[in-house]
């Protein structure tokens, strides 16, 4: 193990990338003679002999010391599933807590040598992390806690102790009260008891327990192919963030409902209400010849309402960077058959909301950095947009969330054409758009593109000038799956 500790929380120091998570870490500002370390009131109470006491000369500080050490111990790697614990650390704090609760129950007396820490590695060609947690021995060499441990029925017995011990505590009696400190609350987890709960924790140690005969032995964990599970973990933070984007301005709220005759949600946003059906089959029986499996379908709940349902689609970059031309065919036959809307969105985008700093996929798409962005202000007045200027550094799920709150399709159109225009240069000419279409796309598809019909010069007039540009009807192309 090698622990570094970087200083205390602040709002000081050089921003550095640690194992993916960029934070400031400003370490330690340590006296050159006495050693004294500065306080969090930023001044230095030396030693009484210290010579630099009574001086305020900076040169005899010794600034950003990180404090380092390493040791060899016992440990156990658990691997979560992120489509249970990537998005919520209520559920992951409830966890930790029960196991914890498990291993005092188990062993007896004080286990305080026995600590856990999160560790994460890549999954190969997507932008996601698995999911370790590390139980390990603190004490160097370890004290033989986790040799026991190590047998998979001794794990299953500290789970279940922590089950019971949760069950028949005094607290859950109390329909207010979600957790004591005769069962998850202690004082080392007191920084997150806020996100510690006992009624989560009785569920996650139930779910588990349930596969306790079925345990099978494996080689290694690395070896655990968890492709389901991502894209399982991109639908439940997906879910997550739904129920995260509740603000004063539109209340959000997402619970249970049996939809279409199997579990759903009911969504209720502003005004808006939604039934949401997850993995529904789409196809000829909605009028759509290219076959596809929505991730969820949100249904309009109130049949007054003339609204599409919403066909949306969550796709991660590994199982989808090699089908890019299948996806365009199944969403555009989606939208052919006028049954249904469509939103597609990155794990990029849902990731995103949970970050405070986010880095946006397509900055480069804003508004102010496309050929005619400083007009964008002078077309959103031209069409009466001045009041919704929804596009400008918002992502995917957040026009998403925008939609959902208010589905003017008139008006989203109006938005949708004024940010195209701002991808239409002046410059541009009949003969520079050509170039650009065969530079451009595949030569099969710039000769189909040109053929099918001559592209034509239009004006429109965008409230004080006159924005020329070209315009094209796309064919639609059937190709083969392996086309």
């Amino acid at each position: 193990f090698r622990e570094i500790n970087f200083g205390r929380l602040s709002d000081e120091g050089e921003e550095i990338s640690v194992a993916g998570e960029l934070a400031r870490r400003p370490g330690f500002y340590v006296c050159k003679y006495c050693g004294k370390v500065k306080s969090s009131k930023k001044e230095f109470n030396h030693s009484p002999t210290c010579r630099a006491k009574d001086h305020k000369d900076q040169s005899q500080i010794i600034d950003c010391i990180h404090l380092y050490r390493e040791f060899s111990s016992e440990a156990i790697k658990i691997l979560l599933p992120l489509s249970t614990f990537g998005g919520s650390k209520a559920k992951l704090f409830s966890f930790i807590a029960a196991l914890n609760l498990g291993l005092k129950l188990k062993f007896g007396g004080k286990v305080e040598h026995l600590q856990t820490t999160l560790h994460t590695e890549p999954i190969p060609e997507t932008s996601l992390r698995k999911l370790y947690l590390i139980l390990y021995d603190t004490i160097p060499g370890g004290t033989g806690y986790l040799k026991q441990l190590m047998r998979s029925e001794t794990f299953m017995q500290v789970l279940k102790l922590a089950l019971d011990k949760l069950r028949a505590c005094t607290c859950s009696q109390s329909e207010e009260r979600d957790g004591c400190y005769q069962c998850l609350y202690a004082y080392h987890q007191s920084w997150k008891m806020s996100s510690i709960s006992r009624r989560l924790a009785i569920e996650l140690l139930t779910e588990i327990l349930k596969y306790r005969q079925k345990l099978v032995p494996i080689e290694d964990l690395r070896k655990v192919r968890i492709d389901t599970l991502v894209d399982s973990y991109l639908e439940q933070n997906f879910l997550e963030a739904l129920r995260q984007s509740h603000c004063q301005e539109f209340p959000v709220s997402l619970g249970k409902r049996l939809v279409n005759g199997k579990p759903g949600y009911f969504l209720s946003i502003g005004s808006q209400k939604w039934l949401i059906e997850p993995q529904v089959e789409l196809d000829e029986k909605d009028k759509i010849t290219v076959k596809s499996r929505a991730d969820f379908v949100f249904y309009p709940a109130r049949t007054l309402d003339k609204i599409k349902p919403i066909a949306i689609f969550t796709d991660g970059f590994a199982f989808h960077k090699d089908i890019c031309g299948l996806d365009m065919a199944k969403r555009m036959a989606i939208v052919q058959s006028g049954q249904f809307h469509v939103w597609s969105l990155s794990s990029k985008d849902i990731k995103g909301f949970f970050k405070s700093r986010r880095d946006f996929f397509f900055d480069f798409f804003a508004p102010e950095n496309l050929p005619l962005g400083q007009k964008i202000s002078e077309l959103w007045r031209g069409y009466g947009l001045e009041a919704e200027k929804p596009f400008k550094n918002l992502t995917s799920f957040e026009l998403l969330v925008r939609f959902l709150r208010n589905p003017d399709t008139e008006l989203w159109g109006k938005m949708a054409f004024v940010y195209g225009l701002a991808f239409l240069s002046r410059k541009s000419s009949q003969d520079v758009w050509q170039k650009k279409v065969e530079q451009t796309l595949p030569l099969h598809f710039a000769e189909c593109l040109l053929e099918t019909r001559e592209p034509s010069i239009s004006a429109i007039k965008d409230g004080s000038q006159i924005s020329v540009y070209v315009t094209a009807s796309i064919p639609v192309i059937q190709e083969s799956r392996s086309g």
